[in-house]
């Protein structure tokens, strides 16, 4: 199977550690003569402890909505969640690298759908790139 993810991020902080997101996020899957594209969006809030170092720990968990469309599938939907807890590294002034471990589930249910749920359960290994801009 195939999996190409683009999620971009853009935070505020509100308070001292304290931010909040919002992730916009696009994957491609494909496996054989099967493939179909997602989108999500999540609302993510996340604490980042200080360390006084350039190691800064963080937890975040996101809640959203999720479609997927595709040749392949029959167009479903529903509502996305997410546990991320890692570190960012402060390596040059104003960007961080980042290493993560996420849990996400979807829920993927067609229009009108009352049975059991459908939908997928991940659990990823992530690392990301983040610019922050200082007032």
């Amino acid at each position: 199977m195939t999996n190409i993810s683009f999620h971009p991020y853009a935070g505020y902080f509100f308070l001292d550690g304290f931010e909040v997101g919002l992730i916009p996020g696009m994957d491609y899957y494909s496996q054989s003569d099967f493939n179909y594209t997602t989108f999500v969006i999540y609302l993510e809030p996340a604490y980042n402890f200080n360390t006084n170092s350039i190691a800064y720990p963080y937890i975040q968990a996101g809640i959203g909505y999720n479609s997927i469309g595709g040749e392949s599938v029959r167009s479903v939907s529903g509502l996305a969640w997410d546990l991320e807890a890692g570190v960012k590294l402060n390596l040059f002034g104003n960007s961080l690298l980042k290493f993560s471990f996420e849990y996400n589930e979807k829920t993927q249910n067609p229009t009108n759908y009352d049975g059991m749920r459908n939908g997928f359960n991940t659990f990823n290994f992530v690392v990301g790139f983040n610019v922050f801009f200082n007032k």
